[in-house]
């Protein structure tokens, strides 16, 4: 059966229609005044027939009072409504076509009241040249966030790789994880700056990438995304008595080393300082290509930006002359770019030499325990506590006032709260396994299958959500949602 992907503007905005075929996945898309429909069954399956000068699929936000984003288009115009002082979360997915694990990332974060996705390079073929290939991927980011309306530099936006990415928290959690880190890691600057050096040089962290276990892509270690950039805020002996002081040392054993470097297929941050990012790196692929990855040119930027921090400390530690490269920095280049990782795994957890430490915890234990089956069988782990922000977001399955799903007076509301009667309403956060990073003892809002993908298919029916697919599925497609937060956090209402 043919396959088909047509785009139609609307005066009201855009519509994206998808008509799929039916294989082992199947999807389809639907976006129309601010409704997502997502149709699944056993597999999936996509091949688009694209106009010429389409590169982007724009899915409408479902966020309140979200302004369409213009980009795709020369004469594509963004909407004038008016927007309150209200923030926006947008949500980025670089894909080319459809799979089953597309499909998963899709479905997760649909249940999870994340807004609608952008799908990055739709149709675009694979060109078997890979300096053409990370161009086109990074252009495509790029073209995104210019064509954001000025004014909305504090917009956050959420980029996440579309084919070994799962959420299981909702958006809530993750956001005001978000600025929890970068005020840890403020903090943590302010411990080794002079206030007024770190002002002048604009030092601050607002963009947070995800954290690996190796230095990649590796070469020797020696350049400054491997040796310059700051060890993990976990303790030394997070894993065992084990020196993972150097990229090189921690190659020889990563599964007992720290996260300490920039893994670029997770990253969240301001607008306004990600399009500076990505402008950088577009600059560095552009004047000095070496390899097909776009995290070798995004971390070599995180590198310069440690390496010149460190030079700011009253008292530099530095490597011998001769033993590593000491970036040669042009006058006026900027290097801050106000990056920070993740290294505890708050929100975003990369599974690379991670996978033994990953089990999947009840919280219902006594104070402080939870519960861990093994071979059907609960072991009860002390030290373990759900956290306050997981406790204090609505209930998995919960259809109360304060939960995504928002009846108002639309037709189906009737059908859409069978749906919900049907499912466990009654469990919270504390019934449900959450798949738990045991070192840490933080269960993490994304999932991101480094190295290790064929765990993806072993671990999805262990999700939470995975019993209740369908019903939670059909109980998301509704045509609003409630906003994201009911109260401020760091300033932003989204």
């Amino acid at each position: 059966m043919n396959h088909c992907l047509r785009m139609y503007y609307h005066p009201r905005g855009l519509r994206v229609a998808a008509v799929l075929s039916f294989g082992f996945v199947c999807i389809l898309f639907l976006v129309a005044d601010r409704r997502l429909v997502i149709i699944l069954s056993s597999s999936i399956r996509l091949d688009a027939e694209l106009a010429d000068d389409l590169l982007l699929i724009q899915l409408s936000p479902s966020l309140p009072n979200i302004t369409k984003v213009q980009g795709l288009r020369d004469n594509a115009t963004a909407s004038d409504d008016k927007r309150a002082s209200k923030s926006h979360l947008h949500l980025l997915i670089p894909a080319t076509t459809s799979n089953r694990d597309l499909c998963r990332l899709l479905f997760s974060a649909t249940i999870l009241n994340y807004p609608v996705p952008t799908l990055l390079n739709w149709g675009a073929p694979e060109d078997s040249d890979p300096f053409v290939q990370h161009l086109a991927k990074v252009n495509k980011i790029l073209t995104y966030l210019k064509g954001i309306p000025p004014g909305n530099e504090d917009d956050l936006v959420l980029i996440v790789d579309g084919y070994d990415v799962w959420f299981q928290l909702r958006s809530d959690v993750l956001i005001r994880r978000y600025f929890a880190v970068m005020q840890a890691a403020d903090s943590r600057v302010a411990l080794e700056l002079d206030p007024n050096v770190a002002r002048k040089n604009d030092v601050r962290n607002t963009i947070l990438f995800a954290a690996d276990k190796l230095c990649w892509p590796f070469r020797d270690g020696r350049r400054p995304a491997c040796w310059a950039v700051p060890q993990s805020t976990l303790p030394a002996n997070s894993f065992e008595p084990f020196d993972d002081s150097t990229a090189s040392l921690a190659a020889g054993n990563a599964a007992q080393s720290r996260a300490r470097w920039l893994n670029s297929g997770l990253l969240m941050g301001p607008v306004g300082d990600i399009r500076a990012l990505f402008e950088a790196t577009l600059k560095s692929i552009q004047s000095n290509y070496v390899i097909g990855s776009d995290q070798f040119y995004i971390a070599n930027l995180f590198g310069e930006q440690e390496y010149l921090r460190r030079l700011l400390k009253p008292d530099p530690d530095l490597p011998s002359a001769g033993s590593v490269e000491i970036p040669s920095i042009d006058p006026g280049k900027r290097t801050e770019f106000h990056i920070a990782l993740d290294y505890e795994s708050t929100i975003f957890q990369d599974i690379g030499a991670y996978g033994k430490f990953i089990s999947w915890l009840r919280f219902n234990g006594s104070e402080g325990a939870a519960n861990l089956l093994q071979d059907g069988t609960p072991i009860t782990l002390h030290g373990f506590a759900l956290h306050d922000d997981i406790a204090a977001s609505p209930p998995p399955f919960s259809n109360e006032k304060n939960a995504h799903w928002a009846f108002g007076d639309d037709k189906g509301q009737t059908e859409i709260k069978s749906i919900l009667n049907s499912l466990p309403l009654d469990l919270s956060w504390r019934d449900i396994p959450l798949a738990t990073n045991l070192v840490t003892k933080k269960a993490f809002a994304l999932i991101h299958f480094t190295f290790e993908n064929e765990l993806r298919d072993a671990w999805w029916d262990i999700m939470w959500f995975y019993p209740h697919g369908r019903q939670l599925l059909q109980a998301s497609i509704t045509p609003s949602k409630a906003p994201i937060l009911e109260v401020p956090i760091g300033g932003h209402m989204i």
